[in-house]
């Protein structure tokens, strides 16, 4: 792969911008080496478990392969004469694993999440004797708030990538040793000298569980502004104690 710098920053380039060439040997051979084709940086590939991950991090193709499935059981849930319990069995048992299961490898946006998923639920709604515009807030909400508590993908993706993250930590396998260097590097990007993960995992885990409380506590007050239709605050946090305090920075 070839970068070209521009304003302190390294751009990835394709081959068509450069000359640079790959040749080897094929066999006994030696005279005559073979040129090797060299993939775009941007081209999108498929991988086993994630679709379509490009070189230069770029998932537009993940994002159309997975509004491909979504526009899929679209057409055939609204040609269909489907009832309301199966409609949504069909949308939690069939149509959610397919979108869910590359989920945890790659790095969507919510409005990607939304444009993949958006094409289900207008078809899904009507079956459900729903309007199709309703407020997304209703939908996907908590039952407890009368939402209707279907997943939305985005927030499945983050909770798949946090339970990868802390599944391998606690197994202390190979994937774990390589998502600290990747984590330690990116410290060392941003500047950051003390390693985050340097203390042992119940401690960390218990210096920062009221920092997560309060987390929850002012994503609580967003939730309960937005369902009341008032305009959403920035969240107010308690005052830490020293110790938690602490936490906050080194967090």
């Amino acid at each position: 792969m070839t970068w070209r710098w521009k304003d302190g920053m390294a751009f990835l380039i394709p081959p068509s911008l450069h000359n640079h060439q790959l040749n080897l040997s094929a066999g006994y051979d030696l005279e005559n080496p073979v040129s090797v084709p060299q993939l775009s940086p941007y081209a999108s590939y498929r991988t086993l478990g994630a679709y379509y991950i490009s070189p230069s991090g770029g998932m537009e193709k993940s994002v159309e392969v997975l509004r491909s499935y979504a526009l899929d059981y679209a057409s055939r849930l609204e040609s269909s004469t489907i009832q309301k319990e199966p409609a949504i069995w069909s949308y939690l048992l069939y149509l959610l694993p397919k979108l869910t299961f590359p989920l945890m490898a790659l790095t969507l946006t919510e409005p990607q999440c939304h444009k993949i998923q958006s094409p289900a639920l207008r078809a899904l709604l009507p079956k459900l004797h729903l309007n199709r515009n309703m407020a997304r807030s209703k939908i996907h909400g908590p039952l407890i708030y009368g939402g209707m508590n279907l997943p939305h993908l985005y927030t499945i993706q983050g909770c798949d990538q946090l339970k990868f993250l802390l599944g391998h930590l606690r197994a202390q396998d190979k994937t774990c040793k390589l998502i600290l260097i990747c984590h330690g590097c990116l410290q060392l990007l941003v500047g950051i000298t003390n390693f985050f993960f340097k203390r042992t995992l119940p401690n960390l885990f218990l210096l920062y569980l009221p920092i997560l409380a309060y987390i929850c506590m002012a994503v609580h007050e967003q939730i309960s502004s937005f369902y009341n239709n008032e305009r959403c605050m920035a969240p107010v946090f308690p005052r830490a104690r020293r110790r938690q305090s602490y936490g906050i920075f080194r967090f």
